[in-house]
């Protein structure tokens, strides 16, 4: 922060404020300055923790009670930096209660900081993509059988993705059955699976605060040859595009290539290739034909696209890459990518 106009930063997005401090709670706020006294502020309710935390990270927690105001008063007429990411009445909250203040608002600050991933949170990002390989083919081999609903399955995966408590989840587990998988982020139903669909999966699992993201295929019976046609057609464009993310590459040129290589099936192709996953299960580096971002080294990211015929089916083939230099990326999810046959 030291070449910026400002004397420090308030972060307000809970996300911004664990990367930057270690603490995870519903109210808090984190004030880093240029000179080097931070301070996090939280009510009653966490202040014994953010106590705990902050002994052993040097820096000051903050009680916000009535008297806050009072100690804001110190800040009087310094410049601060806040988040455009930040939610605007979290914004103007804040602002009410340091009075005085200037801030200025800055955009996707934090967010490209938190794009490069170190070794530590590669680490968690790995965990976390491991549970849902570990669990998602033995599940569902276990779990499918005629009548069974999207949203009893889609419950039942939750409980075997928090493993007892050991894991939380990136999101809500997309589980669609036959039409329902045409819609791209559908939301499980009470529909009960019938004989000759497809089963689409899309679910991730968070290992300490980090996200992973997953999506694949089954189908419960016999596959038509246009479903095995879409299929590995989808497949082989997926495959040939993942060896195009590598650092430097340029993200709009990737996404074009897929939708090359998808062939005239690419009008069915209704959302961007992927995004970047993190602190949160989407996050930068979005990739887009809009995107006028080159990859870097140490990103994670998705390479997920996907076809999509109304009132037929579905497919979208997802893996969890972690991009380096001058070679493809590796890929980070282990589960079976051929269609599964149950």
């Amino acid at each position: 922060m030291a070449a910026e106009n400002f004397d420090g930063f308030l972060i307000l997005k809970p996300e911004n404020i664990f990367w930057t401090s270690g603490f995870r709670s519903s109210f808090a706020a984190f004030l880093a300055q240029k000179n080097g006294e931070n301070f996090l502020i939280t009510d009653a309710r966490y202040f014994l923790a953010a106590k705990k935390l902050a002994a052993k990270k040097k820096f000051r927690a903050i009680l916000f009670d009535e008297n806050f105001e009072k100690l804001a008063e110190e800040f009087r007429g310094k410049k601060f930096a806040i988040e455009d990411s930040a939610r605007i009445f979290e914004q103007k909250f804040w602002k009410k209660k340091f009075r005085g203040i200037k801030f200025l608002i800055k955009k996707n600050f934090f967010e490209k900081l938190r794009a490069e991933k170190n070794s530590a949170e590669i680490l968690k990002i790995k965990k976390a993509a491991a549970q849902v390989d570990k669990i998602l083919i033995s599940f569902f081999r276990a779990k499918i059988r005629a009548g069974i609903s999207e949203k009893f399955l889609a419950f039942e995966l939750e409980i075997a993705l928090r493993a007892r408590g050991k894991f939380e989840l990136a999101f809500d587990p997309i589980v669609a059955f036959g039409a329902n998988s045409a819609v791209p982020h559908h939301q499980p139903s009470k529909k009960n699976l019938q004989k000759n669909e497809n089963i689409l999966v899309d679910c991730g699992a968070k290992f300490s605060g980090f996200c992973s993201d997953l999506t694949r295929n089954f189908f419960f019976g016999s596959p038509s040859r246009e479903f095995l046609h879409k299929f590995e057609n989808l497949k082989n464009a997926q495959n040939l595009t993942i060896k195009k993310f590598v650092a430097g590459a340029k993200i709009s040129a990737i996404e074009k290539f897929c939708r090359e290589k998808i062939g005239p099936d690419k009008k069915f192709f209704s959302h961007s290739l992927g995004h970047g996953v993190g602190l949160e299960i989407h996050e930068r580096p979005v990739i887009s034909q809009k995107s006028r971002e080159k990859l870097r080294k140490n990103q994670i990211v998705t390479c997920e696209p996907g076809v999509y015929f109304p009132e037929k089916f579905g497919i979208r083939i997802e893996d969890l890459l972690q991009i380096r230099e001058n070679r493809p990326p590796k890929i980070l999810s282990k589960s079976e990518k051929n269609l599964i046959i149950l």
